[in-house]
């Protein structure tokens, strides 16, 4: 195990540590224009139309998400075939690609530039928990079918992996604000500024609440609900390293307090507080790109809060939880000639989960993967891509009444 720690970290640095070799952060409403259909990096690493990617695979335009009266993720992805959406409650939504949708659906990975939200423990994506604003977003990318090869063992039904704006060298700044019906408010906003001609900067943040109903005593206790709200804060700091290098730093935070279905259909107040941050490093040399990434995700999470509607803050929960996961990974992609490429990764992950509430103190996995995807031309009409990936996983626990392993 350590040997293989060792390599892995080895592995992941060698791709962070620039060499001297004209890394850009991808403009994808620039490449977008110029070939006349979005453009995807998602599936082979490389930037390629939408429609020579080798997965079914939708993209949806930041003009689209600006036309759509949708208010969220998941009902911006309804509106497209083959997408199922439940939405049981205004703070809980469960989305399924090609049927099955069901609470909590554990078979879609959800990411947001590349870094995981899926939540592996809990085996559901808090949709309220993206950490994005709707008018941040550049595009989304929806895979259709099972992607394991591809995007990780998390992938077995489809992806959807959200795309925010660059941080790019001009100054922006904007803001919505709305207002509905159930005290439903939203008010968002971002701003760009150029730091340096070689630095710019990104802040988001968001606040959205809604009273969702009001239930008779004799149903649920207590008997009116706690609003529900959503609040998000994010910043990204890109740097330009020289022509070779791109660097991003990102963090945030948000929080949540919904009203839930639970599988057993049981209606439940939950409450979710999530921090992330992150590095990635994209370098560029004569024969292809090389590309580290480390983020860490923590989350505590307080389920079946009974608090008195007085007093909203000083709430008890029946189950208490606190999670952190954090994921190394590292990619080399290989031009074998003008449209044949190669690449080759590998990622570490580890995922831990600690409540008092659970049978054991601490329960928690680590992941060690290799990977491996060729995408070859060899006819002007024909393209042939295939891709492995062999993950190994430990399992352990521990704390008071437990064995470690």
């Amino acid at each position: 195990m350590g040997r293989l720690l060792t390599l892995v970290v080895a592995t992941a640095i060698g791709a962070i540590v620039p060499t001297g070799l004209d890394a850009q952060i991808v403009d994808y409403a620039a490449l977008g224009d110029a070939f006349g259909e979005p453009i995807t990096t998602s599936v082979t690493g490389k930037p390629q139309r939408a429609s020579e990617a080798p997965a079914s695979i939708t993209i949806i335009s930041h003009d689209e998400i600006e036309r759509s009266p949708a208010r969220s993720v998941p009902d911006l992805l309804k509106a497209y075939a083959g997408i199922d959406v439940n939405r049981w409650t205004a703070g809980q939504s469960d989305v399924a690609v090609r049927g099955g949708v069901q609470t909590y659906n554990a078979r879609l990975l959800v990411l947001v530039d590349g870094r995981q939200v899926y939540l592996d423990h809990y085996g559901m994506t808090n949709w309220n928990l993206l950490g994005v604003q709707l008018d941040d977003i550049q595009q989304i990318e929806l895979v259709r079918g099972p992607a394991t090869a591809l995007f990780g063992f998390n992938a077995a039904s489809g992806v959807v992996n959200i795309i925010t704006t660059n941080a790019g060298s001009d100054p922006h700044l904007g803001a919505t604000a709305e207002l509905g019906t159930h005290s439903y408010t939203r008010i968002g906003g971002s701003f760009t500024i150029p730091v340096s001609p070689t630095i710019g900067l990104k802040v988001t943040g968001g606040h959205q609440k809604e009273d969702e109903r009001a239930i008779p005593g004799a149903l649920y206790q207590p008997p009116r609900t706690l609003g529900i709200y959503a609040d998000q804060v994010s910043a990204t700091l890109a740097i330009q390293a020289g022509a070779s290098t791109s660097i991003e730093l990102n963090g945030g935070l948000t929080g949540n307090r919904q009203l839930e279905f639970l599988p057993s259909q049981i209606l439940t107040e939950q409450r979710f507080r999530n921090q992330t941050a992150g590095l990635q490093v994209n370098h560029d040399t004569n024969w292809g790109n090389l590309s580290g990434r480390v983020y860490t995700n923590w989350l505590q999470a307080d389920y079946g809060i009974t608090t008195p509607i007085s007093d909203p803050y000083s709430s008890v929960a029946d189950l208490r939880t606190s999670n952190r996961i954090t994921v190394m990974s590292a990619s080399a992609l290989v031009r074998i000639s003008a449209a044949d490429t190669l690449r080759i990764g590998t990622e570490y992950r580890n995922n831990q989960l600690g409540s008092d509430s659970l049978f054991s103190h601490r329960i928690g996995y680590q992941v060690a993967a290799v990977s491996g995807m060729i995408d070859i031309r060899p006819l002007a009409r024909l393209s042939l891509t295939g891709a492995l990936r062999l993950d190994h996983l430990w399992l352990g626990q521990g704390g008071a009444g437990s064995t470690s392993d």
